[in-house]
C-alpha cells in the first residue's frame, strides 16, 4: 500500500479546523450511559431499537429514537450554523486529496442512483433547497432529488428534525462526489424500518416505484447483537448493488459491546474514520491519522456473530497471519476508512426546519464518509465496472496496494500498522485508482429463468393474454415467439394467437455485461387450438322453371369468413366464382344444395386454422318449361297450274327444339319442308313440337293457303 506522507513543517491550519460547530454520531450506545439504563434493561426486546446519536458543539447531547423503553427524548437541536462563508472542506478539496479529480471523464456517475436510507420525512420541504444552495455554491450541476418509501406512494411519513442534518449531509455529498449521479432518499416510516427488506427492496428494486440503486448508503449503526443478526441477516443480497455503511463513531474503547451492524455485515463495506489534514493552499495532504478524540473515534473491530469473507480471510491469513488467527475466522472492520474528525470535518448547508433560516455548518463522523465511498463506487460503475456486492472483494488482495493510502498512525483502540488494520481498514481510496481498476477476477453471476404458471390456453382469434416470466437476477425478462404464424409475444410478454399450431414461447435475459451472465434460454411450449366457425342459411329459393341459362344465388357465409364450398345433388350444377354462385339446370326434378367450409381456404394453400364448419343444405324443384312455336310465313294463293310444289320454312319453337311440319287437310303433301300440291283447294299445314324432359308440348299452329 502506498503510505500518506507526513509534513515536518507545521503548516498554518484554517480557521474552520480550530472549532467544529456540529458532530454526528451513528451507534447504539454512546460513552455516557443513556437514560441511566443498566446493561441488563439495553438487552434487545422484541423489536431491535436503532438508536442514534445526534451530537450538537461538544458532543455530548444524545437522543434515542425507538428506544427499548419506548421513550423518544425528542430531537435535539439543529446544530450551530453561520451565514458567514462555508468554513468545512469543500468538494475540491477532497476531490483533490483523495483524487477524484483524476476520475476520467464519463466517470461522474451519469447512469447510476446512489440510495440514502434515512427514517421519517426528515424534513424533506428544505432537504432539495439545502442542496439547491449548496450545489450552486460549489458550481456543481443542479439534481433533483428523488424520493422513495416502502408503502409505494413516495410520500413522506412525519417530519422528525433530529436526522435532519445527517440527511443534508448525506444528499449533498454524495451529490458533490458524484455530481451526474441521481440521488434517492429512501424514507422509512420509522427507525425500526430502516433494516427491512421491504426498504432495501425499495431501494433496488426496478418496477416504477422503487429507486433500482446500484449504490446504497448507510449512516446509521446498530450494536451487533445475534438477535439483530437473526432478524436482518437476508437484507443485503442483492449481489449487483454495493452496500455501504458507516462502520461507528465509538472507536473500540467502549468494549461494552461489539462492532457495529450493518456496518460488520459481510456483504457491507464498512468505513472507518480518520483525521485527514489538507493543505488548501497548496492543494496537497499534510497528513492522514486514525481519528481518535474527544469528539469520538471511528469504528472497528472484530465481530462476534458475522464470518469472514474468502477474500478478507485470504488477504489477513498471507499479510496479517496474527490478525486472522486472533478473529478466528470472524469478520473484521472496517474494511476501508474516510476522513471523519468534526475538527477536519465537511461542509454543509442546514435550513433549520423550524426557524426556516439556513447557514453553513461542519460536520463529521464515519457518517461523511459512507455516501462519498457511495459516490466513487456510483462513478466506477459509470465506466462499466458493476460488481455490486462482488466490489468488496476487489479491496483485498494484489490491487489494496494501488488503490488505498495506507493509515499507519494513531489508535481508536486498535493500533494503525502497516497494512490492514481495525483501525482504518486497508486504508483510505486512491479514487481514480479505484474507479478505473479493471479486476482480473470478476466474473459475471449466473441467473435464471423460471414461468409463470400459464393457464391460458390460446386459441385462433381469440384474446390475448399475458404470459410471465422472471429472472433470478431480477432484471427484466424479454420475451418472443418460435412461429409468430402461431403466436407473437411483444417484450411484456403479451401473446397474441395467429393461428393453430404448437410454438415456443422463448423468455431471454441478456444480462447487464458487468453483474449477470446472460440467462440460458428458457422455452414454455404452447399449443393455439383452431377456432370454431358457423355458416349462415341459403335465401329462399322458389321452384324454378326449367331453362337453359343458368341463375345465381348469394351463398351462406361462414362466420371465419373463409371461403364456402358450395355443391348440388340432382339436376343442376353449381358455379362459384367471386363469392356469387350460379346454378345451371340440366333437367327437372329436386335439387339439393350443400354448403360447407373445411376450416382452410379451398382455393389457396394455406393453415388450417378453424374446425370445419356444419354443413347447411337447402332444396328446390325444377319443372317443365312450357314453349310457343312461332307463326308459319305468309304463303298466299297459289295457281296450280304454275307450281305444282314449292318450298316452305318450319316454325322454330322458343325451346329451340325442332318442329314438325305435315299437312292437317287439303290437296297437297309435304316432305322436308317441300309442300306438293295434289289438286286445287284450300290447303291447312300444321306445326307441332311435342316436348321432351324439360320442356311441355307446344301448341300446334297453322298456316291455310289457296290453291287455284
Amino acid at each position: 500500500m502506498q503510505q500518506r506522507l507526513i509534513s515536518s513543517s507545521s503548516p498554518s491550519i484554517p480557521l474552520f479546523l480550530v472549532f467544529v460547530g456540529v458532530f454526528w454520531i451513528c451507534s447504539l450506545h454512546g460513552k455516557e450511559s443513556l437514560s441511566g439504563l443498566s446493561p441488563e434493561t439495553q438487552k434487545p426486546q422484541a423489536k431491535p431499537s436503532l438508536q442514534w446519536k445526534y451530537g450538537w458543539r461538544d458532543g455530548m447531547r444524545a437522543n434515542t429514537i425507538g428506544s427499548p423503553l419506548g421513550k423518544d427524548h425528542g430531537p435535539d437541536p439543529m446544530p450551530a450554523t453561520s451565514l458567514e462563508a462555508a468554513s468545512g472542506y469543500s468538494p475540491m478539496d477532497l476531490s483533490y486529496a483523495y483524487g477524484f479529480n483524476k476520475i476520467p471523464s464519463g466517470g461522474d456517475g451519469t447512469g447510476q442512483t446512489i440510495a440514502i436510507m434515512i427514517p421519517f420525512a426528515t424534513s424533506t420541504n428544505n432537504l432539495q433547497a439545502d442542496l439547491n444552495y449548496f450545489s450552486s455554491y460549489y458550481n456543481l450541476p443542479a439534481t433533483t432529488l428523488h424520493y422513495y418509501t416502502p408503502d409505494g406512494t413516495n410520500t413522506p411519513y412525519k417530519d422528525v428534525n433530529s436526522w435532519y442534518a445527517e440527511a443534508a449531509m448525506d444528499v449533498e455529498w454524495a451529490h458533490a462526489m458524484a455530481p451526474g449521479a441521481t440521488i434517492a432518499v429512501i424514507i422509512a416510516p420509522d427507525d425500526y424500518s430502516l433494516a427491512t427488506n421491504t426498504l432495501f427492496e425499495c431501494a433496488t428494486g426496478t418496477n416504477n416505484k422503487q429507486a433500482g440503486a446500484g449504490v446504497v448508503s448507510m449512516s446509521w449503526a446498530i450494536r451487533e447483537d445475534k438477535y439483530s443478526i437473526d432478524v436482518w441477516s437476508n437484507i443485503f443480497t442483492n449481489p449487483c448493488t454495493t452496500y455501504i455503511a458507516a462502520a461507528g463513531d465509538n472507536g473500540t474503547n467502549d468494549h461494552s459491546h461489539g462492532v457495529e451492524w450493518p456496518g460488520a455485515h459481510t456483504n457491507v463495506l464498512s468505513i472507518g474514520g480518520t483525521k485527514l489534514i489538507y493543505d488548501t493552499s497548496r492543494q496537497v495532504v499534510v497528513s492522514e491519522t486514525i481519528w481518535s478524540n474527544k469528539m469520538g473515534a471511528g469504528g472497528g473491530g472484530i465481530s462476534e456473530f458475522e464470518l469472514m469473507a474468502p477474500s478478507q480471510a485470504t488477504y489477513l491469513e498471507t499479510e496479517q497471519p496474527s490478525l486472522s488467527k486472533l478473529a478466528n475466522g470472524f469478520r473484521c472492520v472496517p474494511d476501508l476508512s474516510y476522513d471523519a474528525d468534526p475538527y477536519t470535518g465537511v461542509a454543509v448547508w442546514l435550513t433549520d426546519p423550524q426557524t426556516k433560516i439556513g447557514g453553513w455548518t461542519t460536520m463529521g463522523g464515519t457518517s461523511a464518509g459512507a455516501p462519498q465511498v457511495a459516490a466513487l463506487i456510483a462513478r466506477r460503475r459509470s465506466l462499466g465496472l458493476q460488481e455490486g456486492i462482488a466490489f468488496n472483494s476487489f479491496i483485498y488482495g494484489a490491487y489494496s496496494d494501488q488503490c488505498f493510502w495506507d493509515i499507519v498512525s494513531g489508535s481508536n483502540g486498535h493500533q494503525a500498522g502497516d497494512g490492514y488494520d481495525l483501525a482504518s481498514g486497508v486504508g483510505t481510496p486512491v479514487a481514480d485508482a479505484i474507479a478505473a481498476l479493471t479486476p482480473t477476477n470478476s466474473v459475471l453471476r449466473p441467473q435464471t429463468i423460471t414461468f409463470g404458471t400459464i393457464t391460458d390456453r390460446g386459441v385462433f382469434g381469440g384474446p390475448s393474454f399475458k404470459v410471465q416470466a422472471t429472472s433470478s437476477s431480477g432484471l427484466p425478462v424479454n420475451f418472443s415467439s418460435s412461429d409468430n404464424t402461431v403466436f407473437t409475444v411483444s417484450a411484456d410478454g403479451t401473446l397474441t394467437p395467429t393461428g393453430a399450431g404448437t410454438a415456443s414461447i422463448i423468455a431471454q435475459q441478456s444480462g447487464d455485461g458487468s453483474c449477470w451472465q446472460a440467462a440460458t434460454q428458457a422455452n414454455h411450449l404452447l399449443a393455439v387450438s383452431k377456432a370454431t366457425q358457423s355458416m349462415g342459411k341459403f335465401p329462399a329459393i322458389s321452384t324454378k322453371t326449367y331453362s337453359p341459362n343458368p341463375f345465381t344465388i348469394t351463398p351462406p357465409s361462414a362466420s371465419s369468413q373463409l371461403p364456402v364450398i358450395v355443391h348440388a345433388d340432382g339436376p343442376a350444377t353449381v358455379t362459384t366464382s367471386n363469392g356469387v354462385v350460379s346454378i345451371q339446370p340440366r333437367g327437372i326434378g329436386r335439387v339439393v344444395l350443400t354448403a360447407s367450409q373445411p376450416g382452410y381456404n379451398p382455393y389457396v394453400l394455406g393453415p388450417t386454422n378453424f374446425f370445419a364448419a356444419t354443413a347447411v343444405k337447402t332444396a328446390f324443384t325444377i319443372v317443365k318449361a312450357s314453349q310457343a312455336i312461332a307463326s308459319f310465313s305468309t304463303v298466299g294463293t297459289i295457281t296450280y297450274a304454275a307450281t305444282k310444289s314449292f318450298t316452305i320454312s318450319s316454325p322454330t319453337s322458343s325451346s329451340g327444339l325442332s318442329v314438325a311440319v305435315a299437312v292437317k287437310s287439303g290437296p297437297a303433301t309435304i316432305s322436308a319442308g317441300k309442300v306438293t300440291l295434289t289438286g286445287k283447294g284450300t290447303v291447312i299445314l300444321k306445326a307441332k313440337q311435342s316436348g321432351n324432359a324439360c320442356y311441355l308440348a307446344a301448341p300446334e299452329i297453322t298456316t291455310t293457303f289457296s290453291v287455284q
